[in-house]
C-alpha cells in the first residue's frame, strides 16, 4: 500500500460520518490530535500500526483512504427535517450520506433505466409561485393524482425519479433531510438528482408519508433558490412553515378533506375512521381542520386535550399495525443485477469503485440500498476488473 497516496479528505469523510471529533478520533488510535489533523490537512501519513488502528476505529476498507474522488457533486444545500438546535456535527453526516446515495444511483442508471427527475421539473411547472397550496395544487394536477388520497408517498416520489433511501438514526435531531445534487463523473455529462434520505424506523407510516411531503415541498419550493444553512433562525422558520403548508395541501386537498369533517370537526373519532382513509395521522389532520377554518383555536385546544386522554399523543391507533414504506427503487435495482446475472454482489462493489475511485464499506452500501449487508458479501473475493464487466439495461418501469 502506498502511504504517499493516503488521502486526508477521506480520512475527514470517514471520521466525520462517524460523528467523531479529531481530539476524541485521536484517543482511540492513540495518537496526538495534532497528528489526526496533520493527516487530514496532507502534512503528514499514518504509520502501519495507525492506519490499521484507523481503519478498525472507523470501519471503513483500507482502499477507502487512498486515491481520488473521480466524481464531483455540486448543491445548493441541504433541506432538514430536524429542530433548529442540530449541530453541524450532527448534520455532515447527513450531507455525506446524501452524496453517496447519488453516487449509487448514478452507477446503478449504467445498467438500469430509472425514471427521471428533471432539474427544470420544478422551475417550470410553478414559474415562482411561492403559495405553498397553490404550488401543491398544481403538483398534483400535474402528477393527475386528482384529489385523492396519496396510499404510498415514497413509492410516488420513486416512480417520479427522486432518489430514496432509508438509514438509521445519525441524530435524534435530523428525522430526515433531502438535497438537490449535481453530479459529474470523469469525462460524462453532468446529472441532476434530488435524493431524500429517511432516519431510523422510530415512526409511525402515517408520519413518514408528512415527512416525505415535507421534503417534496422543499423540492417543490426552495431548491436551486436558497442555501437553507444560510438562512437565520427566523427565515429557517418560515421555510419549513411553508413546507409544512405545501405537505398539508398535497396530502390532504382542502375541499375534499373539508367535506369529509365539516359536519362533526369536534369528534375525535370521526378523525380516527378517517385515518385509514387520507392516511396521515390524526394529529396532523386536526392541525389541518385548524387552518383552514374549521376548528376554532379553542376547539383545536381541546381536540389536543382529547388526543392526551386517549394516550394519542405518541403512539396513535393503527400505528403500530401498519408497517413504515421502505424505498424499493435501490434495493430492486440490485437485486435485478444479481438475479439476471448482470452483476454479482462483488462486481457490484468493484465496479462502483472502479468508475467512481471509491471503495465504501459495504454496510453504508447494503443500508443506502436497504439490502441485507450479506447480500454484498460472496464468498469468492477474486479481484475483477472493467473488461469483465457486462453491461445490460435493465427498465425500472417494468419492476
Amino acid at each position: 500500500m502506498n502511504k504517499s497516496k493516503f488521502n486526508g479528505d477521506r480520512l475527514r469523510e470517514a471520521r466525520q460520518l462517524k460523528m467523531l471529533t479529531i481530539t476524541e478520533l485521536a484517543k482511540k488510535v492513540n495518537v496526538t490530535k495534532q497528528m489526526i489533523s496533520k493527516y487530514e490537512h496532507k502534512l503528514s501519513v499514518p504509520g502501519t500500526e495507525t492506519l490499521f488502528s484507523l481503519i478498525k476505529e472507523l470501519n471503513f476498507p483500507s482502499e477507502f483512504f487512498f486515491g481520488k474522488d473521480s466524481f464531483e457533486i455540486k448543491s445548493t444545500g441541504t433541506f432538514y427535517r430536524s429542530r433548529l438546535t442540530a449541530t453541524k456535527r450532527e448534520k455532515k453526516p447527513s450531507q455525506l450520506l446524501l452524496d453517496y446515495t447519488v453516487v449509487i444511483r448514478d452507477f446503478l442508471e449504467k445498467y438500469i433505466d430509472f425514471p427521471v427527475l428533471k432539474e427544470s421539473d420544478n422551475t417550470e411547472l410553478f414559474s415562482g409561485q411561492r403559495d405553498p397550496a397553490v404550488v401543491a395544487k398544481y403538483l398534483r394536477k400535474q402528477w393527475n393524482l386528482k384529489n385523492l388520497p396519496i396510499p404510498n408517498i415514497v413509492d410516488l416520489l420513486e416512480r417520479r425519479g427522486f432518489v430514496i433511501s432509508s438509514i438509521s438514526n445519525l441524530s435524534k435531531k435530523v428525522d430526515a433531510f433531502s438535497s438537490p445534487r449535481w453530479i459529474k463523473n470523469n469525462d460524462a455529462p453532468q446529472k441532476y438528482y434530488y435524493p431524500i434520505v429517511l432516519e431510523g424506523t422510530g415512526y409511525s407510516f402515517y408520519r413518514q408519508q408528512f415527512s416525505v411531503a415535507h421534503e417534496l415541498g422543499h423540492w417543490a419550493l426552495h431548491s436551486n433558490k436558497v442555501d437553507p444553512q444560510e438562512l437565520d433562525n427566523v427565515d429557517y422558520r418560515k421555510m419549513e412553515q411553508e413546507a409544512n403548508e405545501f405537505a398539508s395541501e398535497f396530502l390532504l386537498p382542502r375541499e375534499e378533506f373539508e367535506q369529509d369533517i365539516k359536519y362533526a370537526p369536534k369528534d375525535i373519532d370521526l378523525y380516527l375512521s378517517l385515518k385509514n382513509k387520507w392516511l396521515v395521522s390524526i394529529s396532523m389532520m386536526i392541525v389541518r381542520a385548524r387552518d383552514i377554518g374549521v376548528l376554532s383555536q379553542d376547539d383545536y385546544v381541546n381536540m389536543q386535550r382529547k388526543i392526551s386522554y386517549k394516550n394519542w399523543r405518541k403512539v396513535e391507533p393503527f400505528d403500530v399495525t401498519k408497517e413504515i414504506s421502505k424505498p424499493q427503487a435501490l434495493k430492486q435495482s440490485i437485486e435485478l443485477l444479481v438475479e439476471n446475472d448482470i452483476l454479482s454482489p462483488f462486481e457490484i462493489k468493484s465496479d462502483l469503485a472502479i468508475n467512481y475511485n471509491i471503495l465504501l464499506p459495504d454496510e453504508i452500501i447494503a443500508e443506502i440500498c436497504g439490502v441485507d449487508v450479506k447480500y454484498l458479501r460472496p464468498e469468492s473475493n477474486e479481484l475483477i476488473n472493467d473488461s469483465n464487466i457486462k453491461v445490460k439495461k435493465v427498465d425500472f418501469g417494468n419492476i
